[in-house]
Formats: C-alpha cells, sequence, structure tokens
C-alpha cells in the first residue's frame, strides 16, 4: 500500500510542476490596458504612450491583423502564432521577462511603433503599441494545439496506469495476507506430539 501511496504522490507532484504556474513572477509587473480572449474585431484607442496588450488564445492558434484608423492608411501589422497552450485567462498583468518576439516600427504614420512578445510561463500574446491613431484590432483563433491535446491523453494514460498497478498491488497484498494464515495453521497441524 505504501508504494501505491508514493505513486499517487509522485504523479500529483508531476500534474503540479508541469501545470501553468502563477503566470507572472514576483519581478516588477507592468499593467495591463486591454486584454481579451475572445475572437472578433476591436477598436483600441490610441494617443497613448506604450499601452499594453494581452490576448489569451487557450489552447488554439491565432492570428492578429492590426490596422491603424487613418484615412488613407492602409498600413497593417500581422503576425500568427501557431501551438499557444497553458494560459491563464484571468491574467491582468505581465513580467517583464517577456520574451521579445518582434518589434516594428512605420515612418509612414508619425509616432507608431509596435512590440510582440510571447510570455514564455503563459503563452498569451503581449503587444506593446504607441500609435496617435486609434488600432482596429482582428482577432481569429483557428484549432486546437494537437501537442495539448496528445499531452492530456499520455497524463490520462499515466492516471490510468498508475490506478492499475494500485489495483494489482493492492490484490497481491490481499492474497499474501490471506495465505500467511493458512500456511500458519498448517504447519501446526504438522506439528508432531513429543512423546
Amino acid at each position: 500500500m505504501k508504494l501505491f501511496l508514493t505513486c499517487v504522490l509522485c504523479l500529483i507532484g508531476l500534474c503540479v510542476a508541469t501545470s501553468p504556474l502563477d503566470a507572472f513572477s514576483k519581478k516588477a509587473e507592468i499593467e495591463i490596458e486591454w486584454y481579451t480572449d475572445k475572437s472578433g474585431s476591436f477598436t483600441v484607442p490610441g494617443g497613448n504612450e506604450g499601452t499594453v496588450m494581452f490576448i489569451c488564445p487557450g489552447t488554439k492558434s491565432v492570428a492578429v491583423t492590426f490596422t491603424p484608423i487613418s484615412t488613407g492608411d492602409d498600413d497593417n501589422y500581422v503576425i500568427t502564432l501557431g501551438e499557444v497552450t497553458g494560459v491563464d485567462v484571468d491574467a491582468k498583468t505581465v513580467s517583464e521577462d517577456t520574451e521579445l518576439m518582434y518589434n516594428m516600427s512605420s515612418d509612414e504614420v508619425s509616432g507608431r511603433e509596435m512590440e510582440f512578445g510571447l510570455d514564455d510561463k503563459d503563452n498569451c500574446l503581449m503587444v506593446v503599441f504607441t500609435s496617435q491613431a486609434d488600432l482596429s484590432l482582428s482577432v481569429e483563433y483557428g484549432n486546437g494545439s494537437t501537442t495539448h491535446i496528445f499531452r492530456n491523453l499520455m497524463v490520462v494514460f499515466v492516471i490510468l496506469l498508475v490506478a492499475a498497478m494500485g489495483v494489482v498491488y493492492a490484490q497481491l497484498d490481499k492474497a499474501k495476507k490471506q495465505h500467511q494464515p493458512n500456511k500458519l495453521a498448517e504447519t501446526e497441524t504438522n506439528k508432531v506430539p513429543a512423546v
């Protein structure tokens, strides 16, 4: 029984270690001004310095198009992420250790700059932008991540395997305990009385 309990505790520890951690470390944090985990078209107001946006697509792929709303400007930023998993949809802050993916700027629209980052713990797309004009934002999600599905199946398989091992161990332990009293009884009956 001790072996079974040890296996269960190890499995729980493994699940806790691989689950999405609290996304945001104890390092200095940046406030997120705009956040979504929904698809659709949105308008983000311009005129702010370094607006931080967070886009969390869950376990799906995501394609995001950023279009400045200004007369005659057809200049788009487009970014597509493939497999994005382990998202904390309640996240409202992002740590400074976010990995920078892209840094784009445009001379065509004065004072516009955009940075794209992918948080290494939550895998949300972080966008920091400075724009005088409002921004039209289109977010579309694709299929679920096959890696995420495969990982979930593996976790289920391991849990079932550990449970099966526990049942087998319990049955063997029970049989062993039942067999020991029978052996003692046989030994007692086979003893030859002293003359």
